[in-house]
């Protein structure tokens, strides 16, 4: 009999349900359904059921009545058995009793509460609401039965019976009152439901403030989104906050722990994201045409290979820095944080309302000059690349070479000569200044160095750096060592439209960066991306706001600068030709050729305040003579590229290029913590170094001092026992007077002698001055050995004798293993051995 796939309709479900994928009910199905129906079926499930359930089967035309198809329970005992254990109805749509059921979405957001006969989805779920739990009410349990079937837990604290691998031992103890909490948990029969068969759930223990539940892995789930919206949240704050809402302890590591965990979780795992380069760079390519992507590994040629670089240029930012920004681009370098650091290498541009344009960025392991040219190779490229086909905002030929900033890096000006050696190259004069005041501090340094910066005449130029001559001739020829085309504005090109003494375009972008860098690479150059999308589309935006032929910054400039025209004395040469007599100077203004003898206008592109005054009397529009770099057309081609969206990684095209390694772990040079205390300058020069007393070197081959025995001239010792091996002291006779004869006849053979040495070999405390006594030998005994005579020299000064006592650690050094210390000095030409013997007895 072929079989039908059957399925009554409930109240819930329309008349026309399905039977099948293709067929639907009617009315001519009930022939089909008698036809192949068991009538039988009825008496086999009830006797197979022993008699706790019978079926009943209503009528589908009732349709006000409230229908129930399938297995009715009469009673919730009837499904319990001996065991306290739920034997579900196999074949029934029916639980039985409604039992409570933990729903881990909704659950796991508010206090865990914990009930019998509670339903949990599987054991993962039972052991993380059963720990959330312990958190919230502050108690600590352990594992009686822990396996896939059962899970029996106690309290930790339940008495004061000692632990024994990792578990309690049988309760021996006295203790009166004790903690009888317990939960006990069974995997339901065919099914992976766990459910709670008994349980205890009151404490006597106490809260526990030191609870081991609480792990890292813990906080991070919980503190997940917290961390998303602040990643720089500060640890002491984090600290606080999770002891306070926690209410337990938490120490400094298991808290950096539990953000690792929370930044991988949102961000990735670092290493993974090393694999995916490639496919990040083809996305990147096919989803904005005509953007740069490149990615650089070592060791193709041998699989797997390890990641070097990456560099990214998107077509609109080609674009827009050719259609409307001023030709100057400041290069730097940040320091990446993750865990596999280096170094994010940046260009950035500034538009005709001065705000920064990041026209490239990439990723390298160092900061050296081959790292630098090759940025600097491909930014020169990508920037040819749209050259022809953007109209460039300067129409002159000579004005179509880029200017560069930089930090004076020696490997960045290396760059420099090999890439662009006919650009122009300006050096951010903070750091000069930064470098100069460690060897010339002063505020006067300070204004008579950024005065000279400034001077935009050579005259004014040369006055002030005159003025850190008289100063410090040393403070000028370090200055003048530095050309200055490199940082003083009178030496500038006109080319860049731009006086700019300082890298602050990329300082800005790397304070922008400042959260990012610690991400994973792809998710740093995504955050990047994203970052100068939505910039140049807030930036297309706000161009709505702006009225009038100039870009507001610029208006700003000009207001200010007319303010100052009535100071000025203005005389009249031509039409256009003007002396103009301000602060006891006189400067020569040309409106036609757009110039004045101070070199502001020819130099920054915008109307000097001699200028002004001249426009203002020959009642001028001050607009025409702004360069079109300030306009607002010119502002808003610059922003007029339009970004394409990109989907996300796990819809990238694979590529076949084997998956790189990240890179190796190095350490990264870089500027010092910010944790350690700034100190005062001069505070560190009464400090004085105090240095140890060298130690002389001892020969194993003669036991003299001074030299080892690779370099040994002296005759060596006759007996190879009497040197010292390390070891406890032996007292034979014999070995004591064989140890002190080669000692004394070494000492006379080589006539040498060791005043710190002795001086620390003997007592601190002197003796009582004698008078020069000639060498005594020592008295050959077993146990005890008496000290000879203290031999004086000729001032009188009587050699310390040695306390009775454990021998010093010098004075071990300085003799045989069982020969009393010996020493010799020089008295005058006469050459006097001096020996003690330190009593070694109980």
């Amino acid at each position: 009999m072929e079989s039908v796939d059957i399925r009554l309709a409930t109240d819930n479900e329309d008349n026309d349900a399905y039977l099948s994928e293709r067929d639907y009910e009617d009315k001519n199905d009930d022939d089909l359904f008698a036809e192949n129906m068991d009538h039988g079926i009825n008496e086999t499930v009830i006797s197979s059921l022993g008699g706790l359930s019978q079926i009943l089967v209503e009528d589908d035309e009732e349709e006000d009545h409230e229908e129930d198809h399938g297995i009715m329970v009469h009673s919730d005992d009837e499904l319990n058995d001996s065991d306290g254990e739920v034997v579900s109805v196999i074949g029934s749509d029916d639980e039985g009793p409604e039992y409570p059921i933990f729903n881990p979405q909704v659950d796991f957001k508010q206090e865990i509460t914990l009930k019998l006969d509670m339903k949990f989805p599987s054991n993962k779920v039972f052991r993380k609401a059963l720990r959330h739990h312990a958190i919230d009410n502050g108690y600590d349990y352990y594992y009686l039965h822990n396996t896939s079937l059962r899970i029996s837990v106690y309290c930790a604290k339940r008495c004061d019976c000692p632990w024994k691998r990792a578990r309690r031992q049988k309760c021996s103890c006295k203790l009166k009152r004790k903690c009888r909490f317990k939960v006990h948990c069974r995997k339901v029969k065919g099914e992976e439901t766990f459910q709670i068969k008994s349980m205890r759930s009151e404490h006597v223990c106490g809260h526990q403030h030191q609870n081991p539940k609480v792990t890292s892995y813990y906080l991070a789930e919980r503190y997940l989104e917290d961390w998303r919206d602040d990643p720089s949240m500060k640890m002491t704050a984090y600290i606080s906050r999770a002891e306070r809402e926690v209410k337990a302890e938490i120490g400094y590591y298991k808290a950096y722990y539990s953000k690792q965990i929370a930044l991988r979780m949102l961000f990735g795992d670092a290493s993974v994201e090393y694999e995916r380069v490639w496919e990040y760079a083809a996305t990147i390519r096919k989803y904005n045409p005509g953007s740069t992507a490149v990615v650089k590994v070592d060791g193709i040629e041998k699989p797997p290979p390890l990641f070097q670089r990456m560099y990214i240029c998107l077509q609109p930012c080609k674009e827009g820095f050719i259609a409307g920004c001023r030709p100057i681009l400041g290069v730097d370098g940040a320091h990446l944080r993750g865990p596999y650091p280096g170094v994010l290498l940046t260009a950035v541009g500034k538009d005709g309302n001065n705000n920064i344009f990041p026209v490239a960025w990439a990723v390298v392991e160092t900061k050296n000059s081959e790292t630098w040219t090759w940025f600097l190779e491909l930014l020169v490229r990508d920037i040819a690349s749209v050259a022809s086909s953007v109209t460039w905002v300067h129409e002159k030929e000579e004005e179509k070479e880029v200017t560069y900033m930089s930090d004076r890096q020696k490997g960045l000006l290396d760059a420099f000569r090999t890439v662009v050696p006919n650009a122009e190259i300006r050096f951010c004069c903070r750091h000069i200044w930064a470098n100069f005041k460690n060897k010339f501090p002063g505020e006067i340094y300070r204004e008579s160095f950024w005065k000279a910066a400034r001077s935009s005449t050579k005259h004014h130029f040369k006055q002030h750096m005159e003025a850190i001559k008289g100063l410090n001739i040393e403070a000028f020829k370090y200055l003048d060592a530095i050309p200055s085309c490199n940082w003083s504005r009178h030496a500038f090109g006109t080319s860049s439209k731009s006086g700019m003494l300082l890298n602050n375009c990329c300082e800005s972008f790397n304070n922008v960066l400042r959260d990012a860098r610690s991400k994973p690479i792809l998710s740093l150059m995504e955050w990047i991306r994203r970052y100068v999308m939505k910039r140049c589309c807030a930036k297309r935006n706000g161009l709505k706001s702006f009225d009038g032929v100039i870009i507001p910054s610029v208006v700003k400039m000009i207001h200010n600068g007319l303010l100052q025209v009535s100071k000025m004395k203005i005389n009249q040469a031509g039409l256009h030709e003007f002396e103009v007599d301000d602060d006891g100077d006189t400067f020569v203004v040309n409106l036609k050729n757009k110039v004045c003898g101070c070199y502001r206008w020819s130099l920054m592109g915008i109307p000097c305040w001699h200028a002004l005054a001249c426009i203002v009397k020959r009642r001028l529009q001050y607009e025409e003579f702004v360069h079109v770099a300030y306009h607002v057309s010119t502002y808003a081609a610059t922003y007029s590229p339009a970004f394409k969206a990109m989907p996300g990684h796990t819809q990238w095209d694979t590529t076949p290029q084997p998956h790189p390694l990240p890179p190796p772990y190095r350490k990264m040079p870089g500027r010092p913590s910010k944790r350690k205390r700034v100190k005062e300058p001069g505070e560190d020069k009464e400090k004085k170094l105090v240095k140890r007393a060298k130690k002389n070197n001892r020969c194993s081959r003669c036991g003299g001092l001074g030299h080892y025995k690779p370099k040994c001239q002296n005759v060596p010792l006759s007996d190879a026992n009497t040197r010292n091996k390390g070891g406890r002291p032996s007292f034979s006779t014999s070995s004591l007077g064989q140890s002190n004869a080669a000692t004394l006849s070494q000492s006379q053979a080589t006539q040498t002698s060791d005043e710190t040495t002795l001086s620390q070999s003997q007592s601190q405390a002197p003796a009582p001055p004698q008078a020069p006594t000639p060498m005594q030998a020592p008295k050959k005994t077993t146990k005890k050995v008496a000290a000879p005579k203290q031999a004086t020299s000729k001032k009188g000064a009587t050699a310390p004798s040695s306390k009775k006592g454990p021998v010093s650690k010098m004075a071990k050094k300085s003799s045989s293993i069982s020969a009393p210390i010996s020493q010799s000095r020089q008295i005058g030409s006469t050459f006097v051995a001096s020996s003690h013997v330190t009593d070694l007895g109980s």
